[in-house]
């Protein structure tokens, strides 16, 4: 889709799957399933953010649904309040005649029939088009409604990266602006820009031309070329002419850009060149090398790591990333390759597809039977959190999730269980939607959820806390771990208390029956670990605390907000008998007063490597659950259960260890001694083992 093309959009029922919160008690969707307020309610276009889905409606009305995180701040939202039918009508743009909507990592923009931008949700790289000292006023960058770009109109087409955007402008200029990694905004330099700066390319070169040479041949910016579509991913850009001829620039680390660089030092370019040479065969021959001006692109969309390009006739080519552009193979391509298993087919439009791993297109059917003709969505790519949709792929367990088992390397029909036509299809970072033609047999999930109702405010958005498999270990940042708490709440030293009765961790009293290891029913015994701070304290409320039970263990929990987020735990036994680690229990010495401190990091594996804890927490022990609260008597925010733990493992830090869980969560635990180390390890693995 074009920025000529938008006006031919067809409205219909819209699906999304995979995961479409950032909800880390919430399940992927497997398949495809309908929104239930807009089930009777045609939906014109979709687009998907990090665990959010932009909306707008066949009456110019935008919605999203899913987490608020992204415009929210944290002292505002807490993403476990979220669920994937989590609402919001965006009546700031009622009435402005909305015709396209883009979402980038955490915020959302949309286009009016007049030509004005709006924008908002975080914009600390300036990919709001807000001047800085506008959004710098906002507490963590984020606008929370939709804001107007000043100074910036006679828009016909917006394209939205990770963390920037594009425009292209009535007279067909091309404009961007944000973050600017790897020169991904064309401007020759890898500074960040908060406003709209026209794109024009590198200065002309004229040195190397004979008398005879037409200087517009070798004109290589894009001063005199008129730009008809534009599309962002995580770290390149490119753009079609009027000429119908391709022009990428940014990061070329894996062949993105799909042409040779002027400059074989770099693996990115700063500015706009043309794509020059595209590959027709699988073997890089003088026949299978054509040049750009024969073939005519109408789209190009830009994935997180790879480039898809569309021809007028309905062909395909992709380069970069191995496995992801639909090749077939794990190596990756460095020239526009025509995609072979779609050769014979006519592909309409591609998927918007901005910073996603995985993608789809729309193919215009020619079998043979009722089915030609038919609009037919494809999909390929990375199937990590089910995204792909298609269950024959997913892996039941979600523990035991195999990446390359469940990711396509070829396009491939989408198995829906009747023949239908999709008019639209979009991926994001973990999700993906599309708007199908309705059909009989769909099922609306919950017919109770309405928009009429949800206007009327007669509708309540929860969040299940039943299903107690689901829950995970903690909330993380999506951002760097550097990111400062400035919640003075924090600052505050915190004490937990253990209180043990009946369970596999207290020594029974000698009247008790010897059976102790075995973990009791629920109904008859439960771990609690209250939120309490020490009697000479008062609470964050300003409200006295009762004193401590004779017989709790006490456990003071305080994560400082600098760079490392580290807990720092100190233990205190007061008047309580722990079982010997013969029995299996955790072992303490009764008779210690001394405060014993733990210090540990709480990580997250993910495709930028391990993230780091960066709140503090306050925890509650119910039955086999850790349960983590911001606050105390606060709203909760994860749990991890004793069965999630795999093993106790050893840490390369003195006195340390790690904790594995099933999720691919790591904590990185550190005591002050042999004695304390081993406190903790001889306990844990007690628990394990009953589990």
């Amino acid at each position: 889709m074009n920025s000529l093309t938008l006006s031919d959009l067809k409205s219909g029922r819209l699906f999304i799957w995979g995961k479409v919160t950032r909800n880390e008690t919430e399940n992927s969707i497997k398949e495809p399933q309908a929104i239930p307020y807009f089930f009777d309610v045609p939906v014109l276009q979709a687009s998907c953010g990090l665990g959010f889905t932009a909306i707008l409606t066949d009456k110019r009305e935008v919605y999203t649904i899913g987490s608020k995180s992204w415009y929210l701040t944290e002292a505002e939202h807490e993403d476990i309040d979220d669920n994937k039918d989590t609402l919001v009508h965006w009546k700031e743009l009622s009435g402005k005649e909305v015709i396209q909507i883009a979402c980038g990592l955490h915020f959302c923009a949309a286009l009016t029939k007049s030509g004005d931008v709006y924008t908002w949700g975080i914009g600390m790289f300036g990919q709001l088009g807000i001047k800085e000292q506008v959004v710098s006023v906002y507490d963590e960058f984020k606008v929370p409604k939709p804001t107007k770009i000043e100074n910036f109109s006679n828009v016909i087409y917006i394209a939205c990266g990770e963390e920037c955007m594009a425009a292209i402008t009535k007279d067909k200029q091309l404009y961007t602006w944000g973050k600017n990694l790897n020169g991904m905004l064309g401007h020759g330099d890898e500074k960040d820009i908060f406003e709209p700066k026209r794109v024009i390319g590198a200065p002309k070169d004229t040195s190397q031309l004979d008398d005879e040479d037409d200087e517009d041949e070798f004109d290589q910016n894009l001063e005199k070329e008129e730009i008809i579509h534009v599309s962002c991913g995580q770290s390149h850009m490119a753009c079609i002419t009027s000429r119908n001829e391709i022009f990428t620039w940014g990061n070329n680390f894996l062949g993105q850009l799909g042409r040779i660089l002027q400059n074989t030092k770099q693996d990115f370019d700063t500015y706009p060149h043309l794509v020059e040479l595209v590959q027709v065969g699988d073997l890089v021959t003088e026949e299978n090398l054509k040049q750009s001006d024969e073939v005519d692109f109408v789209q190009v969309e830009c994935l997180k790591y790879n480039t898809l390009a569309l021809t007028s006739d309905g062909r395909l080519f992709s380069c970069g990333k191995g496995g992801y552009d639909g090749g077939g193979s794990a190596n990756p391509h460095t020239l526009l390759t025509l995609v072979q298993s779609l050769q014979g087919k006519k592909v309409k439009m591609l998927s918007k597809s901005n910073f996603s791993t995985h993608t789809g297109a729309i193919v215009i059917s020619n079998d043979e039977d009722h089915s030609k003709g038919r609009e037919e969505l494809w999909i390929w790519g990375n199937g990590e959190d089910q995204k792909l949709g298609v269950p024959s792929l997913n892996n039941n367990n979600e523990d035991d999730f195999n990446l390359e088992e469940s990711s396509l390397l070829h396009p491939r029909k989408f198995p829906f269980h009747v023949s239908r036509d999709c008019f639209y299809i979009c991926c994001g970072e973990t999700h993906s939607a599309c708007i199908l033609k309705p059909h009989p047999t769909d099922k609306n999930p919950n017919p109770n959820l309405t928009l009429d109702k949800f206007e009327k405010g007669e509708t309540v958005n929860t969040v299940s806390r039943d299903n107690k498999q689901s829950k995970v270990e903690e909330e993380y940042s999506n951002d760097d771990s550097d990111l400062e708490s400035n919640d003075d709440d924090y600052e505050k030293e915190k004490a937990v208390v253990v209180k043990s009765e009946n369970t596999a961790t207290a020594t029974p009293n000698v009247s008790q029956q010897q059976n102790t290891t075995q973990v009791e029913d629920k109904s008859t015994s439960s771990q609690l670990l209250q939120v309490k701070q020490p009697t000479t304290q008062e609470s964050d409320d300003d409200e006295p605390i009762s004193p401590l039970p004779t017989n709790a263990v006490q456990v003071n929990i305080e994560v400082d907000d600098n760079k490392d987020r580290d807990h720092e735990i100190s233990l205190k036994n007061q008047n309580s008998t722990i079982a010997s680690s013969s029995s299996n229990s955790i072992k303490s010495s009764s008779s210690s007063s001394a405060p014993k401190e733990l210090h540990g990091y709480l990580s997250k594996k993910g495709e930028k490597g391990l993230v780091k804890l960066w709140r503090k927490r306050f925890f509650k022990l119910e039955s086999n659950d850790l349960i983590y609260y911001e606050k105390e008597g606060g709203k909760e925010k994860g749990r991890i259960a004793v069965s999630e733990i795999l093993d106790i493992l050893p840490s390369t830090t003195q006195y340390g260890f790690n904790i594995s869980t099933k999720k691919s969560r790591v904590y990185e635990l550190q005591a002050t001694s042999d004695q304390e180390l081993k406190y903790w390890t001889t306990g844990l693995k007690s628990l394990i083992k009953k589990h």
